[in-house]
């Protein structure tokens, strides 16, 4: 017969990373969902005064 093993070895390493700030990283849910909703509406009021045109 023959028999099969398997062998796992898991290490773990402590990793010191920098990061830089980014201004997003210190904003909430909210504002960012915020500034989010801002852009699509602001899309669309760009997309409907393309759409009425120049009148002068």
């Amino acid at each position: 017969r023959e028999t099969v093993t398997e062998r796992e070895v898991v290490r773990e390493r402590e990793v010191e990373v920098e990061r830089e700030e980014l201004e997003e990283d210190n904003e909430g849910i909210i504002e960012r969902t915020g500034r989010e909703i801002d852009n699509e509406v602001n899309k669309e009021i760009d997309e409907e005064i393309e759409k009425i045109g120049d009148d002068n």
